[in-house]
C-alpha cells in the first residue's frame, strides 16, 4: 500500500487481527557548502504488531505515512518536506544566515495508524522518525534544525536533530477508551536514532513492507536523502 490512507471491513468470525504499523523515517540533513560538514542522518520509524480482539465487523481505517524529504545543502539550504499522514511530521527549517554556509534540516516522517470510528476507538500506531539537522561551516550546530516526526495519538515522533540527528519514532498498542476491544499481545519497537551521517536503520521491519522506516543520510555539499515510508499490514486468524 502506498502512502495515503484506506478503509478495509474485517469480516464477520475472524477471531484476533494482526496490525502491524510502521512509521516513516525522516530525511536527512544537507550538507553545508564545505565537504567538512556534512548534515546529520535521520531518524527511523516504530514498529508496532498488535494482536486484536473484537473486531469482527469493524471497519478499519489505514493510514500509510509519508517519509520526510532530505534538507537542502548549504549556503543556503531549504528545509525538508515533511512525510505526510493523517499524522504527519513537521518541516525541516531552512538556513536563515547563508553567510554560515549552513544546510536545511530534514523533514520528519509521518505517523502511520489503524484506527475504528470514534474518538475512543482502536488506534496502534508507529511514529514517524525525527529528521537530521544540517550542518554549519565552523559552527558546532546547524540553524537548519531537522523536523520532528509525526505522533501517533499517544505515540511520540522523533524528535528532530539541533546539530545533531534526529531520533527514532515510537510505537504503541492503543485498544481505545471503552472500545470493548482487547489487545492479546503486542510487539513494540522504536525506530533507530540518526548515527553521524548515516540515517537509523529500520528495525523489526516485516519483510512484506519491503523498504519501510529507514531515516535518509545526511548530505556531503548536497541535499540530505529521504526516509524511506511507513507501511500497514493487516493479518486476520
Amino acid at each position: 500500500m502506498s502512502p495515503g490512507s484506506d478503509t478495509f471491513t474485517v469480516p464477520a468470525g475472524t477471531t484476533t487481527v494482526t496490525v502491524t504499523v510502521v512509521g516513516a523515517g525522516a530525511g536527512g540533513g544537507g550538507g553545508a557548502s564545505a565537504a567538512s560538514r556534512p548534515g546529520y542522518g535521520g531518524g527511523a520509524g516504530g514498529v508496532a504488531v498488535c494482536v486484536v480482539s473484537g473486531l469482527a465487523g469493524q471497519t478499519l481505517t489505514l493510514t500509510v505515512a509519508g517519509a520526510g524529504s532530505g534538507g537542502g545543502a548549504g549556503p543556503n539550504g531549504a528545509g525538508g518536506a515533511a512525510g505526510s499522514g493523517n499524522d504527519p511530521g513537521t518541516a525541516g527549517l531552512p538556513n536563515p544566515l547563508p553567510a554560515l554556509q549552513d544546510g536545511g534540516g530534514g523533514g520528519g516522517g509521518g505517523a502511520s495508524t489503524v484506527t475504528t470510528a470514534g474518538a475512543f476507538g482502536l488506534r496502534p500506531g508507529a511514529g514517524g522518525g525525527g529528521a537530521g539537522s544540517g550542518n554549519a561551516m565552523g559552527v558546532a550546530a546547524s540553524l537548519g534544525i531537522g523536523g520532528p516526526g509525526g505522533q501517533a495519538g499517544s505515540v511520540n515522533g522523533g524528535a528532530g536533530g539541533i546539530g545533531a540527528p534526529g531520533r527514532g519514532g515510537g510505537a504503541g498498542c492503543d485498544p481505545g477508551l471503552l472500545s470493548g476491544f482487547g489487545i492479546v499481545s503486542r510487539s513494540l519497537t522504536n525506530g533507530a536514532y540518526g548515527s553521524g551521517t548515516s540515517g537509523g536503520a529500520a528495525f523489526a521491519v516485516p519483510a512484506g513492507c519491503g523498504a519501510a522506516a529507514q531515516g535518509g543520510n545526511g548530505g556531503t555539499s548536497a541535499a540530505g536523502s529521504p526516509g524511506q515510508r511507513g507501511c500497514v499490514i493487516i493479518t486476520l486468524a
